[in-house]
């Protein structure tokens, strides 16, 4: 029996190179849905936009299987788990015994329930997939409505209108980025798209699309029995773990597939990583589907599934950072804290969230990202930042720490 690797993302290959950096050297077997090698979705947005190549996106050259000993299946999803003969049921009829499994096989896009929206002019946008036939079909011009204002929205959305096309970004709750950024910063991020002709509409809810009698996209109706006319929707309305590959299983999930510190399940021999799992955080287990904890929880489990005894350190909540129009735009741990300093100066915004114990928690950042390494370090740290030193242009890991010997931030 071998090692079985469900899924073919940065979790799957940040485990792949943990596992064989401690010197083990039995079979590893990795299945995935998809039918090329790993790759980011990190820039998707840039491969749309023509300032990625395809090459660019993948994560490592096409040799990397090979030098790993690492035998792929492509092509092939994974339905079903058999955790008491350990054992994997793909979607061709076949199966596969392991020894010790890692699912690692991500997430799905949300897909509201609005009659319709699985019919020609609706994408998603979460793979290479996705972001080929965004770049094949629309083109200048195209009346396009994005729905859903985070992240992924407004990076597809600058991209889109980059390209000449027509964009209005809809989104459900009263401010953009709603998860990540408080209502000050996200107005802000809205002024700023208005400005580059991104029609925005918060507190807008999408109820039903409209087609004429080929059955070719209109626009669509709002809550309100607004019609905005359309071409072309983009769904980004978040992801979903895919847990269905585990209902029948005695495997724990709640949002996720619940792991403990060490990435393994309620089920002995395996082990969840990516955006799969639901991690331990300092605020409770909960599900975080972002790159660097692809990354922090693929290596963990990669390390444990042959024998080592690493622990989840401390993940920041939140890590995102996006470049709208030439401006930055960053999120960092908790920004839902109500003890908070702030500055607005010369295009920049800063606000820096705290614990009542003076200990940094979040960061909101629009403008640079040039500091936001730092503050992701003092957020994981847990670190108390001095006063004087929260806003200047001096700000360094060691000026950091001597605020730490100081004393750091008293409220």
């Amino acid at each position: 029996m071998s090692i079985v690797i469900v899924g073919n993302g940065p979790a799957a290959i940040s485990a792949i190179e943990s596992i064989r950096m401690v010197g083990y050297s039995k079979p590893i077997i990795l299945v995935t849905k998809e039918s090329i090698r790993a790759y980011t979705p990190c820039f998707l947005a840039d491969y749309v936009k023509g300032s990625a190549t395809k090459h660019q996106l993948f994560l490592r050259d096409e040799d990397f299987y090979n030098r790993k000993g690492v035998k792929v299946i492509y092509g092939n999803a994974v339905e079903a788990v058999d955790t008491e003969y350990r054992q994997v049921f793909l979607e061709d009829g076949s199966s596969l015994r392991y020894e010790r499994l890692l699912l690692a096989c991500g997430a799905n896009p949300v897909i509201p329930n609005i009659e319709g929206i699985s019919q020609e002019g609706v994408y998603t946008f979460k793979s290479i997939n996705d972001a080929e036939k965004i770049k094949e079909d629309l083109k200048e011009g195209t009346k396009t409505i994005i729905i859903g204002g985070g992240f992924i929205g407004l990076e597809i959305a600058e991209a889109l209108k980059t390209k000449g096309l027509d964009i209005t970004i809809i989104e459900k709750e009263h401010q953009l980025l709603p998860k990540t950024f408080d209502y000050e910063g996200a107005f802000l991020i809205k002024e700023h798209l208005q400005k580059h002709g991104i029609d925005v509409q918060t507190s807008t809810e999408v109820v039903s699309i409209e087609r004429d009698i080929r059955g070719m996209l209109t626009g669509i109706y709002t809550k309100i029995g607004e019609f905005i006319p359309c071409n072309a929707i983009v769904l980004t309305l978040g992801v979903k773990p895919n847990i269905e590959v585990v209902k029948d299983s005695p495997i724990e999930t709640k949002k996720g597939v619940v792991v403990d510190t060490s990435m393994r399940t309620s089920v002995s021999g395996v082990f969840a990583a990516g955006d799969l799992a639901q991690v331990h955080t300092d605020n409770g287990s909960m599900y975080l589907p972002t790159h660097p904890v692809a990354i922090i929880t693929g290596r963990l489990a990669g390390e444990n599934m042959v024998g080592g005894k690493g622990k989840m350190g401390n993940l920041p909540i939140n890590t995102n950072v996006l470049k709208l129009f030439g401006m930055y735009v960053c999120s960092i741990g908790d920004t839902s804290l109500k003890r908070y300093e702030r500055i607005k100066h010369k295009g920049m915004f800063k606000k820096l969230f705290f614990h009542s114990n003076g200990v940094i928690k979040g960061a909101q950042i629009i403008g640079s990202a040039e500091k936001a390494g730092i503050f992701l370090s003092a957020i994981q740290k847990k670190t108390k930042i001095d006063k004087e030193l929260i806003f200047t242009s001096n700000l360094t890991i060691l000026n950091i720490k001597k605020g730490v010997d100081k004393g750091g931030y008293n409220f």
